[in-house]
């Protein structure tokens, strides 16, 4: 879909928008769902949707933006890949649920600030921050055993506070929950489980050295703040 000239506004009046398991809708590969191009206004909302994607399709995507407008997303639950990543792009992000089939990928100088984020993954790394991209988030609540959220290369990641709950049912997984490689990263966050936590919280590597934050270095089930040292 084609999002283009004066449109600044797109109210899914708290429907379920959901793409067809056959091939009417001719998406291929890695296509948008919305595709954002040629716009006059400088900022498009797109909000109050019970639903975009439907189920399985994970290799649509919901928004691509092409243009310099601000992107704001709102009251959105999604079940497909949240966004194409765009250099120098700038999203705002109210009560989102992402896709879980993939990251939720910020790219070179990137920025996206979200407010009440709520990514869910069995598997897929939920937040991939790389390249100066930048994530900033009020209100983190999360569900599944992935990596919550990886950042590279210069990027910089800040959570303030909420949850990450971590057990659905029988899980092998076990990787870090957060992951800074030669980047900025710092969160408050309150861990809750019935079973089987992170064994490991954080996994930081600056330059040449590399040091870990174990469960067992947190005391009880809150960590007030995590700073790395870049």
């Amino acid at each position: 879909m084609r999002v283009h000239g004066s449109v600044n506004r797109i109210l899914g009046m708290n429907n379920m928008l959901a793409i067809p398991k056959d091939k009417a809708g001719n998406f291929g590969e890695n296509q948008a769902l919305f595709t954002f191009e040629n716009l006059t206004h400088d900022l498009v909302v797109v909000e109050q949707f019970f639903q975009i994607g439907g189920w399985d399709r994970p290799n649509v995507i919901a928004f691509e933006n092409k243009t310099k407008a601000v992107v704001v997303l709102r009251n959105i639950n999604l079940t497909i890949p949240t966004k194409v990543a765009h250099p120098e792009a700038l999203w705002f992000f109210d009560d989102v649920c992402p896709g879980r089939h993939r990251p939720l990928e910020i790219g070179k100088d990137e920025r996206i600030y979200a407010r009440q984020f709520n990514p869910e993954s069995p598997k897929p790394v939920m937040i991939h921050v790389k390249d100066g991209g930048l994530f900033w988030c009020l209100g983190f609540k999360t569900e599944g055993r992935a990596t919550h959220a990886i950042a590279e290369n210069g990027a910089q990641v800040e959570i303030l506070g909420g949850v990450a709950y971590q057990s659905w049912g029988k899980q092998e997984l076990d990787p870090p929950m957060f992951i800074i490689d030669n980047a900025r990263m710092s969160f408050s966050l309150g861990f809750y489980h019935h079973k089987d936590p992170f064994s490991l919280y954080v996994k930081e590597t600056q330059g040449t050295e590399t040091k870990e934050l174990p469960r067992q270095g947190v005391k009880g089930k809150f960590l007030p703040v995590y700073r790395s040292g870049q």
